[in-house]
């Protein structure tokens, strides 16, 4: 598997991560959003995320919380799991960061969208609606993709 050298390399910042940021992003929420976060079952947590944009947190702290509620909507509405993966490269360099996979068929790098949801939400608010759709799009297909195999 591809991913295997990345979590040979970086895997002690993904397990970091769920040992840490995503627990202390969890007692953050209210009950209803965590509910809503960790079965799945209902549409992407906008309203958990929206908080976040509009927190005081630093650029860093907005990221990975943003980064561990899609992703643990994902993984739980999805049947995704957490892995490291690329999030950019060019031809000397490669940027690697947390994200979700369905087995082999794709990686989706959760680190990056959450950036680019950041930087972008000052100036066009909208683009939180575009994410949420983005990420049931991925939630339907990919959980369908798994079922299939």
């Amino acid at each position: 598997m591809w991913f295997d050298g990345y979590h040979q390399q970086f895997g002690k910042r993904l397990e970091e991560f769920h040992a840490v940021a995503i627990p202390a992003m969890l007692a953050e929420l209210s009950p209803e959003q965590e509910e809503q976060v960790t079965q799945g079952a209902k549409e992407f947590p906008f309203d958990a995320v929206l908080d976040v944009l509009n927190s005081k947190h630093s650029y860093e702290d907005k990221v990975s919380r943003i980064l561990a509620i899609s992703g643990t909507w994902m993984n739980a509405a999805s049947g995704s799991q957490w892995a490291l993966g690329p999030l950019s490269s060019t031809a000397y360099s490669e940027r690697v960061g947390i994200g979700v996979r369905w087995g082999e068929i794709a990686f989706s790098p959760l680190l990056n969208v959450a950036e680019n949801l950041i930087d972008a939400y000052p100036t066009w608010p909208g683009v939180l609606r575009e994410f949420a759709e983005n990420q049931e799009d991925a939630r339907d297909y990919f959980s369908q993709r798994l079922k299939e195999i």
